[in-house]
Formats: structure tokens, C-alpha cells, sequence
């Protein structure tokens, strides 16, 4: 069984993210350079507490400016053989368009791992997908319609390829 989890955030990418979360990311931006000597150390600072609230490693989260050159700095980690994307029906629509298109560039496919709407996640549904073909599982944290949390820990525990990422949107 895999036991590594890797993931990223983003930094306020998309909707509106609340008063506090724009005030830090202005706060950042609006340092002199001589200050800038910290930053290896907050970012690190926000990993651990990342890793803290997600129960896993530090080093298993990544950090980013944006959505989409995280998932193409992820994808691009994949083995190159044949093989399938899992993505959850509740990921958020512009990481399905992007995850098309690179799944129609590179020959993957991409499978979605869908469930009723308003219920929980099941681990089983992702279970019954699984097999040695699966280069990743891509799932939020949260649904970003319903608000449901998705049982991370559960789905990435299952029996998947050692290779397999899973890439948990937790932004």
C-alpha cells in the first residue's frame, strides 16, 4: 500500500478569498527586499502548519502562485507510460478542463470518480477504479458547491500503484 500523499494549495486563485487571506498575500507583496530574507522560512512555517492540519508530512506539500502551473509542475512527476487520472466529480471545473486537456495531449485518460450529489464521498467508488493503470487520484479537500469534506485519508490509503500520486486540492 502507498503511504505517500502528495498535494499542493494554492495562494487565492479563484473566488474571493476573505478579507484576512488578502490582507496577508498584500502584506507579503508589499515587503522591502531586505525583509525577503524570510521567506524560505515562512513558507516553511506554512507547510508544517498545512501538514499539521492535513495529519502528514511536511514535505508532501507544495506551494504556489496559482492553480494551473501547480497541477502542470505535478503532472509533469507522472511515469510515462499509458495509464488513468482519477478526478472527483466535485473538483473544481477549471482543473477538470485542464486536466483534459492534458490528458488528451499526453494519451491518458482521465476518469471520473463520480457520487450523488449532496452525499458524502465514498472511498469505495475510488476503490472500485483502482487498478495497476492509475497514475493519479486528484480530489479537493472540500467541494467548493457543497461544502461536503472528502475523506482524504480514507480515499488516499486505498491499495494504488506505488507510483501514484494523489493530489489533494486543500486550498
Amino acid at each position: 500500500m502507498a503511504s505517500k500523499l502528495s498535494l499542493y494549495l494554492n495562494a487565492c486563485s479563484h473566488g474571493l478569498p476573505d478579507r484576512a487571506c488578502a490582507e496577508a498575500v498584500a502584506q507579503q507583496a508589499l515587503r522591502p527586499p531586505e525583509q525577503m530574507h524570510n521567506e524560505s522560512e515562512l513558507r516553511e512555517q506554512v507547510r508544517r502548519t498545512c501538514a499539521a492540519l492535513l495529519e502528514t508530512k511536511s514535505a508532501t506539500i507544495g506551494l504556489g502562485t496559482g492553480t494551473f502551473s501547480l497541477w502542470a509542475a505535478i503532472m509533469d512527476r507522472l511515469p510515462i507510460r499509458r495509464g488513468r487520472i482519477l478526478v472527483a466529480a466535485h473538483e473544481w471545473g477549471d482543473n477538470v478542463r485542464w486536466l483534459h486537456r492534458f490528458s488528451m495531449r499526453t494519451g491518458l485518460l482521465l476518469d471520473v470518480v463520480s457520487g450523488e450529489r449532496g452525499a458524502p464521498p465514498n472511498p469505495a467508488a475510488w476503490a472500485a477504479k483502482m487498478d495497476d493503470d492509475v497514475l493519479a487520484l486528484c480530489l479537493p479537500l472540500v467541494t467548493s458547491v457543497d461544502g461536503l469534506r472528502y475523506p482524504a485519508r480514507e480515499i488516499s490509503a486505498l491499495d494504488r500503484p506505488t507510483d501514484a500520486l494523489v493530489v489533494l486540492d486543500a486550498a
